[in-house]
Parts: structure tokens; C-alpha cells; sequence
């Protein structure tokens, strides 16, 4: 896909086409801008025409690509070779440790699943424990009426008995003065 970008290349508006991401566009243009104010600046009699600027600048990058070039025709390549081994071992290294990473991730998902329904099972237990706690009290208060019940049952037995105690005594009273008087 072509991209099409609008640039400046000192102070002359340009647009280029190209399969480059235009941030990449962008960023070469300025690369270009800047060499171009490097070669204003050092032009402190200000003798250099625009154009003679622009194809200084156009100079001094052809310089910096051939020196690049020679370097990289430096390289042996015997170490390019063994370089890039390096940079496959690095990447199996780096997929290994995405793996690695993934798994981590799904286990550490998984434990805090697990944490999550121990805590909800902790939640209903300790809910459990308050009922049960709730239900003993209820017990304990339960046993205290029981034993208030028994005692008021016995309390009743004795004025019971007692009244009925005091019925036949009361009973044998008038019949000893109901005897009393007949005599």
C-alpha cells in the first residue's frame, strides 16, 4: 500500500509517495531538514545559495551512506553468520520466555479463580458459623428457660402442696370446732 505524505524539505512544501509508513516519511524528511540547518549554520558569511545547501546536504548523505557500506563490506562474515545465530538464539529465547510468560499468566489467573471460590466458600462457612453461633446462644437461652420452667414448675408443685396443705388443715380446723361446739 502506497502512502501518500506531505513534507517540507527546507521550507519547500513537497509531497511523496512511497510504501514507507508515513511516521518513517516523516522522520527522514527531518533527518534531511536537519543536515540541510547543519550546512546553513556552518555558512556564517552566508555565501551559499539554498541550492548549493541542498546539494551539499546531498553530498554529505551520499558521504555517510558509502561509509556505512564499507563498513557493513567489513563485516566478516563468518560473524555476520555467527550474529545471526545470536539474534535466533535471542529470539527463540524471547518466544520461549512469552511462553513462559503466557503460562505464568494463565496459572496465576487460574490460582486467583481458585482463591476467589475458597474465598466465597469462606464467606457461606463463616455465615454457616454465625448461624451455628447464633443457634447456640438460642440453645443456652433455651436451656435457661427450660430450667426457669422447671423451677416455676416446682415452685407451683410446692404452693400446690402447700395449698393444699393449708385446705385440709383448714378443713380439719372447722371440723375440730364443728366438734367443739357439739359437745
Amino acid at each position: 500500500m502506497k502512502n501518500k505524505v506531505n513534507i517540507s524539505i527546507d521550507g519547500k512544501p513537497f509531497t511523496l509517495v512511497g510504501t514507507e509508513s508515513e511516521e518513517y516519511i516523516e522522520s527522514v524528511a527531518d533527518y534531511v531538514n536537519e543536515k540541510i540547518a547543519f550546512i546553513h549554520e556552518s555558512d556564517k558569511n552566508s555565501f551559499l545559495t539554498r541550492d548549493l545547501a541542498v546539494i551539499l546536504t546531498c553530498v554529505n548523505l551520499a558521504d555517510e551512506l558509502f561509509k556505512e557500506r564499507e563498513k557493513l563490506k567489513g563485516i566478516d562474515p563468518e560473524e555476520n553468520a555467527a550474529l545471526k545465530d545470536t539474534v535466533s538464539e535471542l529470539e527463540e529465547e524471547i518466544d520461549d520466555l512469552l511462553n513462559y510468560n503466557r503460562k505464568l499468566t494463565e496459572e496465576f489467573e487460574e490460582e486467583r479463580d481458585a482463591l476467589e471460590r475458597e474465598k466465597e466458600d469462606f464467606t457461606e462457612d463463616e455465615e454457616d458459623y454465625t448461624d451455628l453461633k447464633k443457634l447456640s446462644e438460642m440453645d443456652e437461652k433455651l436451656e435457661k428457660l427450660l430450667e426457669m420452667a422447671k423451677n416455676m414448675e416446682l415452685r407451683l408443685r410446692e404452693l400446690k402442696t402447700a395449698e393444699n396443705s393449708r385446705s385440709i388443715n383448714t378443713g380439719r380446723r372447722y371440723r375440730a370446732k364443728d366438734y367443739g361446739n357439739k359437745e
